[in-house]
């Protein structure tokens, strides 16, 4: 058998060969930064275009309709069950984006029907893990005020150790945070590389360039969470 001889003439400043799948893309081993980051997202996306395209113009079709059928019950119990179906609907398809974007920044294709028969065991605790982050954020929020800033990106990425990991809530929860810790600039890094994608909108041509870097930066926290998952052990140590 020969030795397993790394490639010299490859950088090694951003990619990890030891957590590396056979079928998956690079893993940074160091954090390029928010804006960094695009390329890794752009390529996560791109791969799996089709797919995302797809669940992007299905939940926008429930949309529609939604707010077509629902213009007619301004409230009332139709009203509500309507929203409650639009809303249960929504977090399945929310779940199954979120499938995609972690099999995508792996290097994995993946399509509609993979991703839904993959997270639809996982329903419960996407549910729960959902109610339970919402909780915790408006607590925060309504009970510590300031703190709500470093609680929020703690648990900010519970859904995404559910739908990987097969995680419980609880768990997912703890994961999230332990997996977060020292690194809340780097989400809200994100956050601001987010925000600014979004304010070229104002103006009619800013239109154009928030959709296309806005869908290409969409995958974002999947890398981070990927970064921070498969390089665990290098980072504690940092």
């Amino acid at each position: 058998m020969e030795p397993n001889i790394p490639n010299t003439t490859a950088s090694t400043t951003n990619i990890n060969p030891i957590n590396q799948a056979p079928d998956a893309s690079p893993i940074l081993s160091q954090w390029p930064g928010a804006f960094g980051i695009y390329k890794t997202s752009k390529a996560a996306i791109t791969s799996n275009l089709v797919s995302f395209i797809s669940l992007w113009v299905i939940i926008g079709l429930i949309s529609i309709l939604f707010s077509t059928i629902s213009s007619r019950f301004k409230s009332g119990p139709t009203y509500y069950l309507l929203e409650f179906i639009f809303n249960m609907i929504s977090l399945i398809i929310s779940a199954t984006l979120i499938y995609a974007i972690i099999e995508s920044v792996k290097g994995k294709k993946v399509t509609v029907g993979d991703a839904y028969s993959a997270i639809s065991s996982k329903m419960l605790n996407v549910l729960l893990v959902n109610i339970l982050v919402a909780f915790l954020s408006i607590l925060s929020i309504v009970v510590f005020i300031i703190p709500a800033f470093f609680v929020i990106p703690r648990i900010y990425m519970s859904i995404y150790f559910v739908m990987d990991k097969n995680m419980s809530a609880i768990d997912a929860i703890k994961a999230s945070w332990n997996a977060t810790e020292h690194h809340i600039g780097k989400i809200y890094g994100i956050f601001g590389v987010e925000l600014l994608i979004i304010l070229p909108a104002i103006t009619i041509i800013g239109i154009v360039a928030t959709i296309y870097f806005g869908i290409m930066y969409y995958a974002a926290t999947g890398v981070l969470y990927a970064y921070l998952t498969n390089n665990r052990s290098q980072i504690d140590a940092i």
